[in-house]
């Protein structure tokens, strides 16, 4: 299965507490091939098995053998990035022999939903890593012409080539189910009532003071910093601590929304007729998910904060870049 990453966050998260029932039901989720990124603290960060598919080796050789030595009917791998490679027709075939390989029947299961939200999530997720320094309304063109917000190019290749293998969920039916059940269910296995219930708790995200401040931080560390990558190994590791730096200040604590009503309805101009025509061949219905076009903008300026947020602004991007230094020089 794979989604947006809230959606596998929240898979991630509610496997541990499932496996017992999981496994008591028939269904397996292999060690074999997890991430290999498990903490003390955050033992769902391991519910991913993306490295294997689409490669050879001893790591695949170890899941097919715990796979084959299984009694289990079912067999679950949370793949967040799998049907990314559907257009490379060579990769999605070698994908679907290796996956063909472990069962005589393999159902595709993603979770789709509206494009304001996935790009206003995507936006902040460039921002608190550094990776864009513009405001969402300065890089909504560029955004809008990225195929992979788009449902009907993104997935097509899985669908047309062989629609029994491809099953799409939209976000409010996912969210109304247990994660794991609603994946199932949608594989054809009917478990949402025999799951313990969970509460699957928000992932950290800018609001529009942290936004606004790492915006800044960006812009700075692009100017200071000669040479500055925010995908470098200890940038990576600095913006990890930036977030969590952000969320104790609490600029969290609000949901930024970049989208005003006039660029959201714009953007529908390119998504919705797309929507309508992937939702007629999934599901044999008109579009229905509901796209947030009224929800308030929650943008800030820097100027218009108030004199004790701005302080604390400056210092957190003088603090970050002091930090992102440090950590370049520990990486090499």
């Amino acid at each position: 299965m794979g989604g947006s990453r809230d959606v596998v966050a929240a898979v991630q998260h509610s496997l541990p507490g499932s496996i017992r029932a999981l496994t008591e039901h028939g269904v397996l989720v292999p060690k074999s091939g997890r991430s290999g990124n498990q903490t003390a603290g955050n033992q769902a960060a391991g519910f991913s098995h993306h490295p294997l598919v689409g490669r050879s080796g001893a790591g695949w050789g170890a899941l097919h053998a715990e796979v084959r030595a299984s009694d289990a009917e079912t067999v679950l791998l949370v793949i967040p990035s799998l049907l990314r490679i559907g257009r490379s027709t060579a990769r999605r075939v070698q994908v679907l022999r290796q996956l063909s390989s472990l069962a005589e029947a393999v159902r595709l299961v993603s979770v789709v939903g509206e494009q304001l939200s996935t790009i206003n999530d995507f936006y902040l997720s460039r921002v608190a890593t550094w990776r864009i320094s513009r405001r969402l309304d300065a890089s909504v063109s560029r955004l809008l012409d990225n195929e992979a917000f788009v449902h009907e190019t993104l997935l097509r290749p899985w669908y047309e080539q062989d629609p029994a293998r491809y099953v799409a969920v939209p976000t409010p039916v996912f969210a109304a189910h247990h994660p794991v059940g609603a994946v199932l269910s949608a594989a054809g296995v009917d478990l949402d009532g025999a799951l313990p219930r969970v509460v699957i708790p928000d992932l950290p995200k800018l609001g529009s003071v942290g936004v606004e401040a790492n915006r800044l931080l960006a812009t700075y560390l692009r100017a200071e910093i000669p040479g500055f990558r925010a995908d470098d190994e200890g940038v990576a590791a600095a913006s990890l601590s930036g977030l969590s730096r952000a969320q104790k200040l609490g600029w969290c604590s609000d949901r930024f929304w970049g989208w005003t009503p006039v660029a959201a309805e714009k953007a529908l101009d390119r998504f919705d007729a797309s929507n309508q025509r992937f939702a007629n061949a999934i599901w044999g219905t008109a579009w229905t998910v509901p796209y947030p076009v009224e929800r308030p903008c929650t943008q800030a300026e820097f100027l218009d904060l108030d004199f004790p947020v701005v302080d604390q602004v400056q210092r957190y991007v003088m603090s970050m870049a002091d930090k992102v230094s440090r950590e370049r020089k520990a990486a090499t």
